[in-house]
């Protein structure tokens, strides 16, 4: 239904429900779990407008109940469908309804992070941290749900003002990779505690074998040059990003690294796609070091290569 007409009497809404149950049942049983939430949240403008609410939760419990839902593992369709619920009972303004509903559903992880909300809407941010530390220990096997509620216990505790928990939990979130914690921590942190800071949390950020932008994002930002060489060093590939950052202090190191980078990826290879990837990485060497230095490097791989007519021909189409 594109749009509902100004007003429903209840024989017409009655109508419309049985006509939406199968239909939501049919999409459940099909897969197609979008359909049945939206179906659900359209009835959503009648429960306050229409005065509908007691039917609409009403329908939506036979919803879960039926035999469609519960012989799938459509947990976060019941999850969408027990949140419509709980917004019918905040229009009500029935309080005690609201906590009883959130003591009876709090598998729902999007039901607890409501009461966070409510909790904080309502200046209890002690109760909001303790119900985000519950979270955690909740949904401890699921380490994206983790990482959202101490980010939400990270609000907290900046609404609360609680500056040292903020800068702890800030660090814990930066020394897991999060970006914008580093950016929280350094604002938190001391200017005379800074340094300190940053050294241990680029050792944490070291042990990370599956996350290191924040590790040289850090390098850049602090200007510490020497671990950066030494991060190229390690990772060869990165000196076609970070060369800007290094160039003027180290142009011979850059150029030793941006050679060695270039002769990895032609040394093993006969394929011309190959070559051609190489061939481009020598156009940002010339942009780094200068046309003269980009003639140099070619001429070597000349001679280095001369039998390689596919790396010649590449070669070739590089302009000085």
């Amino acid at each position: 239904m594109e749009q509902w007409p100004e007003s429903l009497n209840r024989v017409v809404f009655d109508r419309i429900l049985d006509l939406f149950y199968p239909a939501i049942l049919f999409h459940l049983k099909q897969d197609m779990t979008d359909v049945p939430a939206s179906l659900v949240g359209s009835l959503m403008e009648w429960s306050d407008r229409g005065n509908y609410g007691t039917e609409i939760y009403s329908f939506i419990e036979k919803v879960i109940s039926s035999e469609a839902l519960q012989n799938k593992s459509h947990r976060y369709e019941a999850e969408q469908f027990r949140l419509f619920q709980l917004m019918i009972l905040q229009q009500r303004g029935d309080q005690a309804a609201v906590e009883s509903f959130y003591q009876t559903h709090r598998a729902y992880p999007y039901i607890r992070k409501a009461e966070v909300e409510q909790a904080m809407e309502a200046g209890e941010f002690e109760q909001a941290i303790r119900l985000c530390k519950e979270s955690e220990l909740i949904d401890s096997d699921l380490a994206g749900l983790v990482l959202d509620w101490k980010k939400k216990r990270f609000e907290a505790y900046a609404l609360a003002g609680w500056k040292k928990h903020q800068i702890a939990l800030a660090y814990e979130l930066a020394a897991a990779g999060e970006k914008d914690y580093y950016h929280a921590l350094k604002k938190l942190v001391e200017a005379d505690e800074w340094q300190k800071t940053v050294a241990s949390l680029l050792k944490s950020l070291k042990k990370l074998r599956w996350n290191t932008d924040l590790y040289v994002t850090i390098l850049v930002e602090e200007k510490m040059t020497e671990e950066l060489l030494e991060y190229c060093r390690s990772h060869l590939h990165t000196i076609e990003t970070l060369y800007p950052h290094l160039i003027k202090e180290y142009p011979l190191e850059v150029n030793e690294l941006f050679t060695s980078y270039i002769y990895q990826l032609v040394a093993p290879t006969s394929d011309r796609k190959k070559y051609q990837e190489a061939c481009r990485k020598i156009k940002i060497y010339k942009k780094a070091l200068g046309k003269e230095a980009a003639a140099v490097l070619i001429d070597e791989l000349k001679f280095m290569y001369p039998k390689r007519k596919a790396l010649l021909d590449e070669l070739s189409k590089i302009s000085y």
